[in-house]
């Protein structure tokens, strides 16, 4: 069921965003700008929105939702096929996934996505949240670093605890980006503390998660609390490995 979306409706793009939006009108062959057609039939004249209005509305929205801008038109067919070879388990995980995108939604499945870097993990997750958004569910794309960065500013700022509660509690998918950034060793660190509050919120409400890193689970978890361990052992995970992607 798809949940509220006031957050993200609420956003507001930079002015290069927005230019870029803007952008897509003024360059559409069918309207001019204008953003909308004429059309007529027995009823008579009628103006309707322009494929170009559209389409700005759905990259907008492909924008609010996090996406980083590089990876927003990609497409898994331009996965290399020496990559599908190279991951032939990870691949068809990964199709599966897609396939069967309403239902992972629906039953919050969740999966960790790790790779050396360059294999493409930014990417298919950027493309899956697309197919998300095209579900007309709530996703949201970002990275960890942010999400802890969110939390410490949360202790005394409102717009950011917004954010949290919006990924938290509204989104029906969340991409979690480059966890193995987070820097967790001391265990007396406030950002262990913060960390391990986000991530038992986030596996209480069963939300369907990507969490993509240049580390395996085993790797990332082996210092972490018992308790956080667990549950970063009910994701599935999807290893991949090679040379060539096609990500870009």
């Amino acid at each position: 069921m798809q949940k509220n979306n006031n957050y993200v409706d609420e956003l507001q793009l930079s002015s290069r965003d927005q230019k870029k939006l803007i952008s897509i009108m003024d360059n559409c062959d069918l309207c001019s700008g204008s953003g909308y057609t004429i059309t007529s039939d027995e009823t008579g004249t009628k103006f309707v929105d322009c494929a170009c209005t559209k389409k700005m509305l759905y990259y907008q929205k492909l924008l609010k939702s996090g996406i980083p801008e590089r990876y927003i038109d990609w497409d898994i067919d331009k996965l290399y096929d020496q990559f599908k070879a190279d991951n032939p388990d990870g691949y068809k995980y990964i199709i599966d996934y897609i396939d069967n995108l309403k239902n992972n939604i629906d039953n919050g499945y969740a999966f960790w996505l790790s790779s050396p870097p360059g294999l493409a993990k930014s990417s298919i997750a950027s493309y899956i949240t697309k197919k998300v958004i095209d579900l007309d569910f709530v996703a949201y794309f970002s990275f960890a670093s942010k999400i802890i960065e969110k939390k410490f500013d949360a202790l005394g700022a409102n717009d950011n605890k917004e954010f949290l509660d919006f990924i938290l509690y509204d989104t029906n998918f969340l991409v979690v980006e480059e966890i193995d950034k987070i820097y967790l060793k001391d265990d007396q660190n406030m950002a262990n503390h913060l960390f391990y509050e986000f991530f038992l919120e986030l596996y209480d409400q069963k939300k369907a998660v990507i969490i993509t890193s240049n580390k395996t689970r085993e790797e990332f978890s082996k210092d972490l609390p018992t308790y956080i361990k667990d549950r970063f052992a009910t994701f599935d995970e999807v290893k991949l490995c090679g040379r060539y992607s096609g990500r870009r």
